[in-house]
């Protein structure tokens, strides 16, 4: 047995009496009430020189040795991951601290570095105030505001950049550390979360960060629900697939005996490096032993996914909206993309994505949420369509896509059916219940004969709601029944199988 740590440094439960004391001691401030953590601020030059110091001596020590199976990186939040503070009192020696989901952008050492980086994008604070409509004197004289304080979109978008980059860049300069003090072990970065911006985390910007180092990434946030594992962590998926890094799946805490089943389920049809759960989800319930010794062998079975459809994973309109993605179980994007999954799989493409070319890779591309973009990303957005790309927009928002500065002309276009060899697709009903939108999503799907046969045959399969379908690369079809009553699959001439509450079942290949 081998073991496989979490390195923590810089979190409040983790922090030695000494260091508490020392002048040394940055902690991180937030902007919503100036109030300070002992969790350490990732600008403190102070706690880079301490990282590297605790690096080094872990590696000296553990580093080729045989005993690690790898190592997973704790790098800043409350637990040890890749965000910032946000939910979980786990203070300095157990005691309660200043604890919240918000922004935490208040310390000095913050404020020297979104200067440095308004200054090296605007170059002259001319610039700067023509792009925010504001008036400051000079760089020196900007702090960081909470988002919704800022006078246009732009001013809005540069702060929660800076913010999101500052924390992607503190966790790739984490991951180089630790490889130049551990050449010889796995490492993985530690990703959580839901992908609201206080967090800070950017599941495809840290996943691509990873392949410097050829490391992984863990998602730490699974739960008992198929549907939210699916459509939380298909981003980060999406992404590790793409550029070809290790992905591991961890639950928040706790998980039943279905979340066992399922958990397994994501993990293969994504093919997830590891799995990780806590001995207790497992040992405290027979159901849960028999979960996993019915399905474990699955694992052995993973293989990476067939996937020819996207959904655009908005976040320009998550830094400038908490409606995207702040409230996990609210009406934004979730609700949507849960929807059509019942219909068929999908892969999440953001910005990044998009502008490292893999939209090529698909065939057809979902909105679901967010009417505001780079301009950028929805030029390669057009020229993808005008090549035979296939868009589907819904109802709501009920105006235009635009660009940021408030430019829709190319979804004018488009609405005019000016799409080249494309087609786009507005939906006209409403969107709730959701499920309204998902159907009409797969109706124009069906009707797509640029799709590949494994896909239309998996569209044309007949199944009742809880049961999840993934085409692997050889065709055939893994599905999942997660609901607690048997659940009939039908694809004409091809399969007619009755699947066992919370079951695992490959499906023949579509024809």
């Amino acid at each position: 047995m081998k073991c496989f740590p979490l390195l923590i440094i810089g979190s409040a439960y983790a922090l030695p009496t000494w260091f508490i004391n020392s002048p040394d001691n940055k902690e991180f401030v937030c902007l919503e009430h100036h109030v300070s953590n002992p969790i350490q601020s990732i600008w403190a030059p102070e706690h880079r020189n301490h990282v590297q110091r605790v690096l080094a001596a872990i590696g000296k020590h553990y580093d080729g040795t045989g005993v690690l199976e790898g190592v997973r990186l704790g790098p800043s939040g409350n637990y040890g991951e890749s965000q910032y503070p946000a939910g979980g009192n786990w203070g300095f020696k157990g005691k309660p601290m200043h604890i919240h989901i918000g922004y935490w952008a208040g310390d000095p050492d913050a404020v020297i570095s979104f200067r440095n980086y308004l200054e090296g994008k605007y170059g002259a604070i001319a610039h700067l105030n023509q792009a925010w409509g504001e008036a400051h004197p000079s760089f020196e004289s900007i702090e960081p505001m909470l988002p919704v304080q800022y006078m246009k979109p732009r001013g809005r978008l540069d702060m929660t950049d800076w913010y999101t980059r500052s924390m992607t860049d503190w966790c790739e300069w984490w991951a180089v550390e630790t490889r130049k003090a551990m050449p010889a072990t796995k490492i993985y970065q530690s990703s959580g979360g839901w992908g609201f911006r206080e967090a800070g985390t950017d599941f495809s910007g840290q996943t691509k960060s990873m392949v410097k180092i050829q490391g992984g990434i863990r998602m730490t946030n699974e739960t008992d629900s198929l549907a939210q594992n699916i459509y939380i962590n298909r981003l980060a998926a999406t992404a590790a697939r793409h550029y070809q890094v290790p992905i591991g799946y961890e639950p928040a805490s706790s998980h039943t005996a279905r979340g066992v089943v399922g958990r397994i389920y994501n993990t293969v049809i994504t093919g997830g490096d590891h799995w990780f759960t806590y001995h207790l989800n497992l040992f405290n319930h027979p159901m849960a032993i028999a979960q996993w010794l019915e399905n474990a062998h699955w694992l052995d079975q993973r293989k990476q996914p067939f996937v020819e459809i996207a959904v655009y994973y908005p976040e320009t309109m998550n830094q400038l909206d908490d409606s995207a993605f702040r409230h996990l179980y609210a009406w934004g994007f979730y609700p949507r993309v849960a929807a059509i999954r019942q219909h068929i799989e999908v892969d999440h493409l953001d910005e990044t994505l998009i502008r490292d070319g893999f939209l090529s890779k698909y065939k057809a591309l979902i909105f679901a949420w967010g009417d505001v973009i780079e301009p950028d990303v929805l030029e390669k957005i057009d020229q993808w369509c005008r090549e035979g790309g296939t868009l589907i927009y819904p109802s709501f928002p009920k105006g235009n896509l635009s660009t940021v500065d408030g430019d829709s002309g190319i979804f004018k276009a488009w609405s005019n059916g000016d799409t080249g060899k494309g087609a786009f697709h507005r939906f006209r009903g409403d969107m709730e219940p959701p499920d309204l939108y998902a159907r009409f999503v797969h109706e124009v799907l069906l009707n797509d004969r640029d799709l590949h046969p494994w896909t239309q045959a998996a569209l044309k399969t007949r199944h009742p709601e809880q049961v999840f379908f993934s085409i692997r690369e050889d065709g055939r079809m893994l599905a999942i029944n997660y609901s607690d009553q048997n659940a009939r699959v039908t694809l004409d001439g091809t399969f007619d199988e009755e699947i066992p509450p919370f079951t695992i079942r490959l499906l023949p290949a579509g024809k």
